[in-house]
């Protein structure tokens, strides 16, 4: 792959992501979800309930709560259900308080009945980004950089990495609102059924492997950005360069990146369209991935500790 070629793929992805901004529209802010989840948090449950509650606010405490994207993420991590269950059980504390009764023996089963409707994953990570370096896309602006210079340098041996039938990918695969998962995916789908009427069940089982890789691809996109794993990124990388060594160099400041091609998609990433002419960042961190023997490297960008593919760099 020779870097006009690059340079050309870098220009249509930059233009579909813009495409994609336009379709999508500004990300609606949603004020009363987000006053109900902080006065949740301060409310006499959080005493009942030290965990997950502390975690929670130590959370708010730390972020930019006028971080448009938070009424986005809140209606990811916390069920419809949520403030209704706690606000149910905020009144039964009340009452019980009122009225001298001791419930200690049933606050193992109410945690249970709110932990259930927020996410795991969002239990697992919750706290001050600063410390937990997840979710420090909602950090202040300081506060969100200075959290990413933690990240340390890593190196990938392609030859250590297990081959699978994931591994028929081609990089193009994971281009900004690319397609070409979910065609690859029904073509499997098809060959997968052609096997198990065959009596092939071997066969069939490892397609069903393959598809199974593909939907968790198809449903972990990010406005367009499609999920990959740092292992497969390397594989797409050597087979486009020759080597064996990738490097995982994470970005810690802004100019990093000045007087690269990829400049300009971390200016996008970082100031990405919301309400009311408001701007944020919507990755965790960045990284470049990148051959000794390259003349180029792969920008990705971090959500949620999954990585997504964004654009190639290059000097420019």
């Amino acid at each position: 792959m020779n870097l006009n070629k690059i340079k050309q793929t870098n220009d249509f992805l930059y233009d579909s992501i813009l495409s994609k901004i336009k379709q999508d529209g500004i990300i609606p802010k949603d004020q009363l979800l987000l006053e109900t989840i902080i006065n949740i948090a301060n409310s006499s449950i959080s005493k009942c309930f030290i965990n997950p509650f502390l975690k929670i606010q130590k959370f708010l405490s730390s972020i930019d709560l006028n971080h448009n994207g938070l009424s986005f993420f809140f209606n990811q991590v916390f069920s419809s259900n949520f403030s209704r269950k706690c606000n149910e059980i905020n009144s039964l504390l009340a009452f019980c308080d009122g009225q001298g009764y001791s419930i200690k023996k049933d606050l193992l089963l109410l945690s249970k009945v709110i932990v259930e409707e927020i996410n795991q994953d969002f239990l697992n990570f919750v706290g001050n980004p600063e410390e937990t370096k997840v979710y420090t896309r909602f950090l202040p602006d300081k506060s969100r950089w200075l959290s990413r210079t933690s990240k340390k340098t890593q190196s990938v041996n392609v030859r250590q990495i297990n081959n699978n039938a994931s591994d028929i990918f081609n990089i193009e695969n994971y281009y900004h609102n690319s397609d070409s998962i979910k065609i690859i995916k029904n073509d499997l789908q098809n060959k997968k059924d052609v096997m198990y009427k065959m009596g092939c069940t071997n066969i069939s089982k490892e397609i069903d492997f393959t598809i199974k890789f593909l939907e968790e691809s198809l449903f972990l996109q990010r406005h367009g950005f499609h999920r990959v794993t740092i292992s497969k990124l390397a594989k797409c990388l050597s087979n486009c360069v020759d080597g064996e060594i990738i490097n995982v160099k994470p970005v810690t400041f802004p100019q990093a990146l000045a007087g690269t091609n990829a400049f300009r998609f971390l200016e996008i990433c970082e100031s990405f369209p919301h309400q009311d002419n408001w701007a944020g960042p919507i990755f965790d961190h960045y990284a470049e991935i990148s051959l000794k023997s390259g003349e180029f490297s792969i920008l990705i960008g971090e959500i949620d500790t999954r990585s997504y593919f964004i654009s190639y760099n290059f000097e420019d």
